[in-house]
């Protein structure tokens, strides 16, 4: 009913075929989206392809995956913005010719480019976009270019004269943006910035690499432009590097466990916790505890506290405290049911081996995900007072 009525009015129709579809759904970035999200991305990807005109030049037809990758390139934009009205663009070409990367002029086969014209042949909005860019742009998701993204980011900005500030950003934080924009200008092509060479060509430009990078490399440029991040994670709606430090993390998880495997194995062969007692004795020097156990073949003791700035537990005398015996010999003192302790040493061992594997530069998270890691198996990072041999 609702296509026909369409028809008679001369609009579109268009429903999404089972090749669209697959293409759609296999989008890494869509993991990142909440279900609302979800659901507004696949609403404007149909909404984009029955208003927007897809040719090739020279007459051919654009297969549905590429015709679902120029639709999703827009749409990514949109997704957690239901309320925006439709971007300006009207059509869309995909060429087999190449643009450079930087200049985007045709050059050599293998670049990367596209171009949207605010006023084209075909009326508002016209995007140009390069066939083997477009391929790359979904088959890499990591590297920082994506030709659709950048391109469909200018047309977010053609409210006025592409000038670098998109549409609906509200007006007090335009010179905060302006001023983070620049300044990411200033520093584009940097090794190691996030913000590539073309960034610089123009405010525009920087605009759209930046929108690039949000999507593409978000806990980079959260990270070396937190200003840009946090004003295009209000403005989108959307928040990729919240996700991708959650997957980070988990990533970590994996592999400080298999680092940390072979370790606890080792201990778990060499330690015994026995029950001991904490023992309040008279002295010249006045009362002083000491820790008692009583092993198979002796009775060991060792006198307590440890030594000044160590954390000690409150103990009372006669409360119960576990030792960890290794090859019969204790070494480490606890709390009932607080786990195995791991020797000072051991554990800085263990973790600078952590670190250096993963190149880690976040210590505390490092430490936090291993104690973690630890804990779940039964052992645990020593407090102070509870790191140093027994006599």
């Amino acid at each position: 009913m609702l296509d026909a009525l369409l028809k008679l009015l001369g609009l579109k129709t268009h429903v999404l075929t089972p090749g669209e579809i697959r293409a759609l759904n296999s989008i890494p970035i869509l993991r990142r989206l909440s279900r609302e999200q979800k659901q507004t991305f696949f609403e404007r990807s149909l909404q984009f392809l029955r208003k927007v005109t897809i040719s090739e030049t020279g007459g051919g037809r654009a297969s549905d995956e590429e015709r679902a990758w120029i639709a999703a390139s827009c749409a990514l934009l949109y997704a957690g913005r239901p309320e925006w009205p439709f971007p300006p663009v009207k059509h869309v070409t995909l060429s087999p010719v190449n643009f450079d990367k930087q200049t985007f002029l045709p050059c050599a086969a293998g670049e990367f480019g596209g171009v949207f014209t605010e006023a084209g042949a075909y009326g508002r909005g016209t995007v140009s976009l390069n066939r083997h860019c477009l391929r790359h742009a979904y088959h890499d998701e990591q590297d920082g270019y994506h030709i659709g993204i950048h391109e469909f980011a200018h047309a977010l900005d053609a409210d006025t004269d592409c000038d670098g500030v998109p549409m609906f950003l509200p007006p007090a934080k335009v010179q905060a943006w302006l001023e983070a924009l620049e300044r990411a200008r200033a520093n584009a092509g940097q090794p190691g910035f996030v913000i590539r060479e073309y960034g610089a060509s123009a405010l525009k430009e920087t605009f759209t690499v930046v929108v690039e990078a949000f999507f593409e490399q978000p806990l980079k440029l959260r990270h070396q432009c937190g200003v840009l991040y946090a004003v295009l994670a209000e403005l989108l709606n959307q928040d990729p590097a919240a996700y991708e430090q959650k997957m980070e993390s988990a990533r970590m998880r994996i592999r400080i466990h298999a680092l940390i495997d072979p370790f606890i194995q080792s201990s778990r062969g060499n330690q015994k916790v026995v029950r001991g007692k904490y023992v309040l004795q008279k002295t010249r020097r006045g009362p002083a505890g000491r820790i008692s156990i009583q092993t198979r073949k002796n009775q060991w003791s060792a006198p307590m506290p440890l030594p000044d700035g160590a954390d000690l537990p409150v103990l009372q005398d006669g409360d119960a405290v576990d030792v960890v015996l290794e090859r019969g010999r204790p070494y480490h003192v606890a709390l009932p049911g607080t786990g195995h302790p791991v020797r000072m040493d051991d554990a800085k061992r263990l973790f600078n081996s952590v670190v250096e594997e993963l190149c880690w530069t976040d210590y505390d998270g490092c430490h936090e995900i291993l104690t973690a890691a630890l804990k779940k198996e039964g052992f645990r990072l020593p407090p102070l007072w509870s790191s140093r041999p027994l006599d």
